[in-house]
């Protein structure tokens, strides 16, 4: 799994999460490494395309459809606006 939080306009931070299901303590471990390494090829991989991005302003409604499992983004995006308000408020 692969989640992208955003720190501020310009920067990013990219999450990797390896599951699995093995139980079997060797297995567990041997499974975990090759996860890690796949999670480091990956990695390495997206960065180039994901360095390569320009930012852009967007905003916050798009017009997409979420869903309650959206809970996250749409939790983030109230808390953006609400932040974009304060600050037009101060000027």
């Amino acid at each position: 799994m692969v989640a992208f939080a955003p720190v501020d306009d310009e920067n990013t931070l990219m999450y990797l999460r390896y599951y699995h299901k093995v139980k079997t303590p060797v297995l567990r471990q041997i499974t975990g490494f090759f996860g890690k390494l796949g999670n480091f090829v990956i990695e390495r991989q997206d960065r180039p395309v994901v360095i390569t991005q320009r930012p852009y302003r967007a905003d916050l409604d798009i017009g997409e459809k979420l869903i309650p499992g959206d809970g996250s983004i749409i939790t983030y995006r109230k808390i953006r606006r609400e932040l974009i308000e304060a600050g037009e408020t101060k000027k």
